[in-house]
């Protein structure tokens, strides 16, 4: 998806104009789906997804917290 093809990235980050998936969905240009289009709060997620930066939930950004707090200090 951000890596893209032919037509470049499918999804720019926070970038709805840029986003080829984008207009596919809204069916401008090409059609996704082709025969129909998806319901409007289908839509507002992708919409949201995007400006939020199209973060993939496959991939683990959590936060690594180092604890001052000991073994000891728990007994």
């Amino acid at each position: 998806i951000l890596a893209g093809g032919e037509s470049g990235p499918a999804v720019v980050p926070h970038d709805l104009d840029e986003s080829v998936l984008w207009d596919a969905i809204n069916h401008r240009g090409m059609r996704m789906p082709p025969n129909s289009k998806l319901p409007a709060n289908v839509i507002e997620d992708f919409k949201s997804w995007i400006e939020m930066g199209a973060p993939d939930p496959r991939v683990q950004t959590g936060v690594q917290v180092h604890s001052q707090v000991t073994a000891e200090d728990i007994e």
